[in-house]
């Protein structure tokens, strides 16, 4: 089980679009209040959570031929995320927030 602490301006907050990319063994799950978790699900360790739009988003697509997402703001938006392989392998030998990052 993973814990989503949201920022206390945004408790009330809550998942809006949730998707597995199952060649990586990622779980992203984005808020209402624009908000990304991605979390690795063999650990259930939370590798990054960050602010991705500063408007309500409202819905979200996998995109099938990479390793990413797609969302759409309440503002209109198109907010597009993702993962380029040698970018995340640094990111997590690199993140001292992340145990066993080895």
């Amino acid at each position: 089980m993973v814990e989503l602490n949201y920022p206390e301006e945004n408790e009330s907050d809550f998942p809006i679009f949730l998707t597995f990319n199952n060649e990586m063994g990622l779980l992203f799950i984005v808020t209402k209040m624009g908000t990304m978790f991605l979390v690795e699900v063999s650990e259930g360790t939370l590798l990054l959570r960050s602010k991705i739009s500063q408007s309500h988003c409202i819905t979200g697509a996998n995109l099938v031929y990479s390793k990413g997402i797609i969302l759409i703001s309440k503002s209109g938006d198109l907010i597009y995320v993702e993962i380029a392989d040698q970018n995340f392998v640094n990111f997590i030998k690199n993140s001292t927030h992340i145990m066993n990052n080895t």
